[in-house]
């Protein structure tokens, strides 16, 4: 068993130890989420493929001319499409190339184009040409007229109707059953991206300058990585951005506008970083990530220019020729370059994308997570859906009362915080926030017993079911926290779990509470995992340090800086010590960040460290040139971001972490 826990493959069938081999495929799965979660989404897969009997989940990159020769002119092509996955550029490209230029015409769909849409069909039918209806799922209730003029129509052989949709609980069934259905999204891995975008590249577009077939190549390798980054959401990108075949359409054509050999880069990254791709991201350490790209790949170094011989590409070792790094081919034939991405390897390591070696543990954490939650979802859909059943709802909901009976027995859990926990004037806002965390804490853990008590005696036949009553009951055993309750904190889905939290996060303020009447506020270690508003915490430091401060600052004149290490120099008026956070992405190492390896958890802890709050224009503690500014969030899916801290790293080593998704969080739960 010790063998199998260490096994970088737990899930692989010969890989289990002789004792359980007997135990069939599913049982194995369950094995494997109980001792190695990590790899659970592999043996989900491993599980799918043996029994359906195909060797990968993987689709094969889609051929848009196979498909329009496989059907008729009466057979709509209905593309179902996820969110940031746009056909149009690729449908416009392929018909440029199968029926000539001008023969692709499209509508975005919605309030008002129901009568352009039949116009456009009409003349698309007569004159043999190409036709898509964009985002169909939005005029549902119109689609029965589209029926009955595809019956009515005399259309040439040519002619195809493409439409695009995501799915909807109501759209016609007889028009799903008519259409050709396609799922299209981003192509998964880099060379599968790669042969997708030189597949709509024609080999004309090399021609011209000595570096344009070059660069094209860095176009395409860009965009894949950065669509590739999406796979390792929330590390990769801390959510999901809609890049699209668009966007490396417009890139190529900015690229075929140049007539010299070496663009001029600087616009270049303005016009990705502000309108491209950039455009579309919304997250400031996301938009860093990008910018760090850009400057990696869209640079002389990676082109081969007069003498000059291009260097490898960034993060490319293994994937080159006889496994070394791989260097753009000085050459301008479209077929040398796909020989070269037909040689890719199939299986993308983290590392091709600047992503740390344990990431594929992360990440099949939260994607087993998100499948789990799913099934849950559907495992529970009937307590929503039917009608109330006592006996059900109490079998479900025994363990979770049975919990909060077990956390607040014996405990100061219910009990009012000691103390006045009022807001009051000339108070420091440390003391203030410490005092309204408690009173919060405390309404909110009163809340809870109560609805939790009147669900118990609705379900013991002492009281009656009333609407309240059944809407927290249903919500806790459907596995979500009920909406009253994440009023009041948004804290982790799982209820057992929020549960957990609260209590636990009651109980260490009631404690800190303590420390407030005796003066010793900031006096221990600071723990924002424990706090329900830890950015709160943050703006009554700034707010008492500014008051404190001699001469006075204004707030909005200060800055947060800290200091790691075991004995921190004391800066600023209002020094606090920090503890409890942890990073994800690197590991802290003899003062400095140091790279992750295979073994190594999701999240590390970090030592303690010292914040404070210190005027603009004093000099930060931790040099810029040996150290990178991280995010703070405050949980593992980045969705809150609290505030950025300076951590040290090795000179001219911030963009290798800013690449790799490094960040601090509140609390690895």
């Amino acid at each position: 068993w010790k063998d199998w826990l260490a096994s970088p493959k737990p899930e692989v069938a010969t890989s289990f130890p002789r004792k359980v081999e007997s135990l069939r495929p599913f049982q194995k799965i369950l094995v494997v989420q109980a001792l190695r979660p990590d790899r659970l989404q592999s043996a989900m897969e491993t599980y799918v493929c043996e029994a359906l009997g195909v060797r990968s989940v993987n689709l094969a990159t889609l051929n848009l001319k196979d498909i329009a020769s496989e059907t008729l002119p009466h057979t709509p092509i209905m593309f179902i499409i996820t969110p940031g996955a746009d056909p149009s550029a690729i449908l416009e490209q392929a018909s440029d190339q199968i029926l000539g230029p001008g023969k692709y015409q499209q509508l975005a769909m919605g309030q008002g184009q129901s009568e352009l849409a039949v116009q456009l069909l009409s003349k698309g039918a007569q004159e043999g040409t190409w036709v898509c209806l964009q985002n169909v799922h939005l005029v549902v209730s119109w689609l029965s007229v589209l029926e009955k003029e595809l019956h009515s129509l005399d259309p040439q052989p040519s002619f195809r109707l493409w439409l695009t949709t995501e799915p909807h609980p109501k759209f016609p069934p007889i028009l799903l059953q008519q259409s050709l259905k396609v799922t299209f999204e981003a192509p998964p891995g880099l060379k599968k991206n790669m042969q997708n975008a030189f597949s709509m590249w024609n080999p004309q577009m090399f021609t011209g300058s000595r570096s344009r077939g070059q660069l094209l190549f860095v176009v395409a390798w860009f965009h894949a990585v950065v669509q590739e980054r999406r796979t390792f959401i929330p590390q990769g990108w801390s959510k999901f951005h809609e890049f699209s075949y668009a966007d490396l359409r417009s890139t190529a054509d900015i690229i075929t506008s140049f007539e010299s050999d070496i663009p001029p880069w600087e616009t270049l990254h303005g016009l990705l970083d502000n309108a491209i791709y950039g455009g579309r991201i919304d997250n400031v350490f996301d938009q860093r990530i990008l910018r760090t790209c850009l400057k990696a790949y869209y640079r002389l170094d990676n082109v081969t220019v007069g003498d000059r011989t291009a260097r490898p590409l960034p993060n490319s070792k293994g994937v080159g020729p006889k496994g070394g790094p791989l260097t753009v081919p000085d050459s301008q034939q479209h077929n040398e370059f796909v020989a070269l991405i037909n040689q890719l390897p199939d299986v993308d390591q983290p590392s091709l994308f600047g992503l740390p070696p344990n990431i594929e543990r992360v990440i099949q954490q939260a994607n087993s997570n998100r499948i789990t939650n799913q099934l849950k979802t559907m495992a529970t859909a009937g307590v929503a859906e039917g009608g109330w059943d006592r006996e059900r709802v109490a079998s479900q909901l025994q363990p979770l009362l049975q919990l909060w009976t077990t956390l607040t027995t014996g405990t100061s859990a219910l009990k009012a915080p000691k103390g006045d926990t009022g807001n009051k004037a000339g108070v420091l806002p440390v003391d203030n926030f410490v005092a309204m965390e408690a009173d919060s804490a405390h309404r909110i853990v009163l809340l809870v017993n109560s609805e939790l008590d009147a669900v118990s005696r609705v379900l013991r036949g002492v009281d009656l079911l009333t609407t309240a009553v059944r809407n927290i009951a249903t919500a806790l055993a459907s596995g979500e926290v009920p909406d009253p309750w994440s009023d009041k904190w948004e804290g982790p889905e799982s209820p057992p779990i929020w549960l957990q939290a609260v209590v636990k996060k009651k109980l260490a303020i009631d404690a800190w509470l303590d420390t407030v009447d005796k003066g010793q506020t900031l006096s221990a270690s600071v723990y924002p995992s424990n706090m329900f508003n830890p950015q709160v915490f943050l703006n009554a430091l700034r707010q008492q340090t500014a008051r404190q401060s001699s001469p006075p600052v204004a707030v909005d004149e200060l800055k947060l800086v800290c200091q790691w290490g075991d004995t921190p120099r004391a800066v600023g008026k209002l020094p606090c010590t920090i503890s409890g956070l942890v990073l994800q992405g690197a590991l802290a190492s003899a003062g400095t960040l140091a790279e992750a390896k295979t073994d190594t958890p999701t999240v590390v802890p970090l030592p303690s460290c010292v914040i404070s709050y210190i005027p603009r224009n004093e000099p930060d503690p931790q040099p810029e040139g040996n150290s990178v500014v991280l995010p703070v969030y405050e949980g593992l899916d980045r969705s809150k971001l609290l505030t950025q801290l300076r951590m040290p790293c090795r000179p001219d080593e911030q963009d290798k972490w800013i690449m790799c998704g490094a960040a601090i969080f509140v609390t690895g739960e």
